[in-house]
């Protein structure tokens, strides 16, 4: 059989052998195998999308026939489209601009560092405690708090660079010397309850009121191993330099806020920008108004024809006397 180019059947690139089946094979550049297609089935898809572009073309004129031909079709009828002038400008109510409240935080928040200005009494009551050793002693500390301790019958408060000292934990404090601290209050520094582990040992604050001075004369906690575990070199250094860490954090974070604090106070407020003002909607134009088409004037009558007057019938003309007397003669 002898082997046809045609490009309609096959598509590009594809060679055809005519017969009863279009047999179309692939080219080498080509993906995908041979196959076959029935010649009437492929002339009944041709003829299918051919009708189907007819339509879609055929919708296509129409729709732009219409959009353009209707302003040319109101001229032609007479029809007269008013344009009406914009609506004036209607003034927008002016908002304030909603200023969102900045987050404050207590008073003693932006103390700067080493001023005297005392910290308010602890507000809570009857606090849990903790001990931590500091050398030979052992220095009583409120868990989950920074710089409050207590040792030898005193409660001192390690806050912004000053100490304080108070004869109960709900008492005002009172600024003193930092050569007044305890060389043992001192070299515990203030955060260290905060990188303690969850399972340290907590005393109840009953009980340490009552037994504190027994526990501090007999050294009784140097005896729990949990207690000499905790004076470990290792352990205590690990825990104060997260601690100094934490308190220089904290530090440059307070400096920060001071700062900007100040800031807002010096820099007036941003005046009230009013809202620009809100174009109206334009309003939908009315449709024009088709003009009614003129009545039609009714046809005048047809007047009715005359009528014929019928023709006077013929006198029968007088016959001769001649003629009588010759018919006459021929009947005898």
């Amino acid at each position: 059989m002898k082997k046809i180019n045609i490009t309609n059947s096959c598509g590009a690139g594809r060679r055809l052998i005519s017969g009863t089946y279009d047999y179309c094979t692939r080219d080498k550049d080509e993906m995908g195998p041979d196959y076959y297609i029935p010649v009437n089935k492929y002339k009944e898809r041709m003829i299918k999308m051919e009708e189907r572009i007819m339509k879609h073309n055929i919708i296509g004129i129409c729709l732009s026939a219409v959009v353009l031909g209707a302003p040319m079709a109101a001229g032609a009828m007479g029809v007269s489209v008013e344009v009406q002038p914009p609506p004036p400008a209607v003034e927008a109510q002016q908002y304030p601009v909603q200023e969102y409240p900045v987050e404050e935080y207590p008073a003693e928040e932006y103390i700067p560092e080493g001023d005297y200005t005392p910290p308010p009494p602890l507000a809570m009551q009857e606090p849990e405690m903790v001990v931590v050793p500091s050398g030979d002693a052992q220095v009583y500390m409120v868990p989950n708090m920074v710089g409050v301790y207590f040792y030898g019958g005193y409660w001192y408060r390690y806050h912004h660079g000053v100490w304080f000292r108070a004869y109960d934990y709900s008492a005002p404090w009172v600024y003193v010397q930092p050569a007044v601290v305890p060389s043992f209050v001192i070299g515990i520094p203030p955060a260290y309850p905060l990188y303690l582990p969850r399972h340290y040992h907590r005393i109840h604050y009953n009980d340490f009121h009552r037994h504190w001075r027994t526990w501090d004369r007999e050294r009784h906690w140097q005896r729990e191993r949990w207690f000499q575990n905790e004076r470990r070199d290792e352990i205590r250094r690990d825990r104060i330099r997260q601690a100094n860490m934490k308190m220089e954090q904290d530090r440059r974070i307070r400096q920060e806020r001071i700062k900007e604090r100040e800031r807002r106070q010096v820099q007036p407020k941003p005046q009230v920008q009013p809202r620009p003002q809100v174009q109206p909607k334009p309003q939908v134009q009315p449709r024009p108004q088709v003009q009614p088409r003129p009545q039609v004037q009714p046809r005048p009558q047809v007047q009715p024809r005359p009528q014929v007057q019928p023709r006077p019938q013929a006198q029968p003309k007088p016959k001769p006397q001649k003629e009588e007397q010759h018919k006459q003669l021929q009947h005898r």
